[in-house]
């Protein structure tokens, strides 16, 4: 931790004001080193620190250095992708996978203070048994998993193997893509800089409803070509920091990062109506609901009330359970969580165990809150 620490500040990060620190059942967390006025920031991390883990740079070494890679990956997003926006970060989430993990195998990289730290595994759905992701039951979640599983499966395959030899495996290949989409950082809109970001990735979520004490703000300062942090309250030293993934349900967090929430306001789930093509119901857990078209070119059928409350009441009972013998099942479940000591970093048989136990908490979490989502929207019908 001191050699990272050493490492931001030697490319111009000043780490005074925070620390990384342990936390139980988060992981890598930043905490505040002293009391912090609301509206300070509190970590500037500079062009030095986050273009050598970024996209852009992953590209520009890639395209010199390999160029048949790229042209493959182009045309690869040409075939699997319907947009501009998504083949753009398919080819940028891609080359930025096969440079970290040139990255972490080059010992001499500039950023291996960083990479070192970076935790070498990853308790994402896209990693569980498949007698894990049956705990999903019916949740949209399992399918999305099998999706990414068979697009990273094709895409090394077809592309990346071919091009980077045996030196990237698909089991690595599959673990950078899942690094990227639980530590890099991105915004289309607002022009931010795709990478992963050092220190920034240490930063825990909440939700920006909660008001959770500790609460940050993060952008990216164009003129300084600096990612910034700020406080949005004054905090003490020694509380958490934490930043907002975005407006996120369980399903979705625990997809891309591994974890749900307690208490979500965001919880959400997509129906998609039995028999009906081209029609989605989005469900909220606040009760609100909206039907999306998948192509706005072809023909849809409107829903009346009774024909939505029949969906809906169909979604519910594919999940197998309801949101009562889930709850108990949790209560059961955060029982034996209990009788365990803190996990250790080595796979042994117990902090295995432990993780299961950990992976079905997360899952029943998920799943909760899609029904309840589901459920609140029945209600209103």
């Amino acid at each position: 931790m001191n050699r990272l620490f050493k490492y931001l500040e030697h490319h111009g990060c000043n780490t005074m004001r925070v620390a990384l620190k342990e936390t139980k059942g988060m992981g890598m967390g930043v905490y505040a080193t002293q009391a912090i006025p609301a509206g300070q920031v509190v970590l500037k991390i500079p062009l030095e620190l986050w273009y050598p883990m970024s996209a852009g740079c992953a590209w520009t070494r890639l395209n010199d250095e390999e160029p048949k890679l790229c042209e493959d990956l182009i045309e690869f997003a040409k075939v699997n992708s319907r947009t501009n926006k998504t083949r753009s970060l398919l080819v940028g989430s891609a080359s930025l996978i096969v440079h970290l993990l040139r990255e972490l195998a080059n010992k001499e990289a500039i950023a291996t203070p960083h990479l070192d730290m970076i935790p070498k595994t990853l308790h994402v759905p896209l990693f569980w048994s498949d007698d894990k992701l049956a705990r999903l039951q019916a949740s949209p979640i399992v399918n999305k998993v099998e999706r990414r599983r068979k697009l990273v499966y094709e895409l090394y395959s077809q592309v990346i193997g071919p091009n980077a030899g045996s030196a990237i495996t698909p089991p690595n290949f599959a673990w950078g893509w899942s690094l990227i989409l639980s530590r890099a950082i991105s915004n289309m809109k607002d022009q931010m800089p795709f990478a992963v970001v050092p220190m920034l990735d240490f930063f825990n979520h909440a939700s920006e409803g909660e008001k959770q004490s500790g609460f940050c703000t993060h952008w990216f300062d164009h003129e300084e070509k600096a990612f910034m942090v700020q406080t949005l309250q004054a905090v003490e030293a020694d509380d958490q920091l934490f930043i907002s993934y975005g407006d996120l349900g369980n399903s979705e967090l625990l997809r891309l990062y591994g974890f749900c929430l307690d208490k979500n306001p965001w919880n959400r789930v997509r129906v998609v109506p039995e028999g009906v093509e081209n029609l989605t119901i989005e469900c909220n857990l606040n009760g609100s609901m909206s039907l999306d078209r998948l192509n706005n070119e072809i023909d849809t059928p409107t829903l009346n009330s009774d024909q939505i409350a029949r969906h809906l009441e169909y979604a519910l009972s594919k999940y197998g359970t309801t949101v009562e013998a889930d709850v108990i099942e949790l209560t059961q479940i955060r029982e034996q969580k209990a009788l365990f000591k803190p996990v250790q970093p080595e796979a042994t048989p117990s902090t295995c165990e432990f993780q299961d136990i950990i992976d079905h908490e997360q899952a029943l979490l998920a799943r909760i809150g899609e029904k309840r989502s589901i459920a609140a929207c029945l209600n209103a019908v």
